[in-house]
């Protein structure tokens, strides 16, 4: 009992406060608490210590001498200084109706840790702006995403940024069957039907890439 009558005897004196106050807040005689600040008391019942270690404004670990509790140690993140910068040179339509827009002129750049280009030259991908929400909710109107350049899908079904039509440009799940002259643009949010580019119009069809990064600001 040592800890517990220095600690009562220094707390309580601080905190003006008397042994019958004490003694009255935890439901004991003064000379109860007397004791304890003598140190004639071997143990404390838990709900006591509890009691006493609020009225004294320490924790009970403090007040018993018990070793406080440490908070789990966090490793420090990783801080790359190892970076690409991108600029973001065009928007991504991700609706049917929307055009790309240059946006290199406004100066808008990205910062990607060279790590994500898994061993690829920074020329081998571009950073684009997603617009609108036809890819909801994996991709988001705002988002930013690093493209791995190719003019061809791996597969189909696989998402990718294809230019067609008026220069526009959008991000899409892109369906198709070799040796057919069709494909089919499909959004993953349900709100939004496919649409199928088939015939002459696939004349205008350009594959730009495949989104391998998403960057999402909060």
């Amino acid at each position: 009992m040592g800890n517990i009558s220095s600690v009562l005897k220094a707390k309580r004196k601080e905190l003006g406060l008397t042994l019958a106050q004490i003694a009255e807040k935890i439901g004991v005689t003064e000379a109860t608490v007397q004791r304890w600040e003598s140190g004639n008391i071997k143990s404390l019942r838990h709900e006591r210590i509890a009691k006493l270690a609020d009225i004294l404004g320490v924790t009970p670990a403090v007040l018993m001498g018990w070793d406080e509790p440490t908070a789990p140690t966090l490793p420090s993140p990783t801080i790359t200084e190892d970076t690409v910068t991108f600029p973001v040179i065009t928007s991504v339509a991700a609706h049917y109706d929307g055009v790309s827009i240059d946006e290199s002129a406004a100066g808008e750049k990205i910062e990607v840790p060279r790590a994500y280009l898994k061993g690829r030259k920074a020329e081998d991908f571009c950073a684009m702006r997603v617009r609108g929400d036809s890819m909801y909710p994996t991709f988001q109107n705002g988002d930013i995403v690093l493209v791995l350049r190719q003019s061809t899908m791996n597969h189909s079904g696989e998402i990718g940024v294809i230019s067609y039509g008026d220069d526009e440009m959008t991000i899409k799940r892109i369906n198709y069957v070799d040796g057919e002259d069709w494909l089919k643009l499909v959004p993953l949010n349900p709100a939004y039907p496919p649409r199928r580019i088939e015939g002459v119009d696939l004349e205008s069809c350009h594959i730009i890439g495949i989104p391998q990064v998403l960057i999402r600001e909060y």
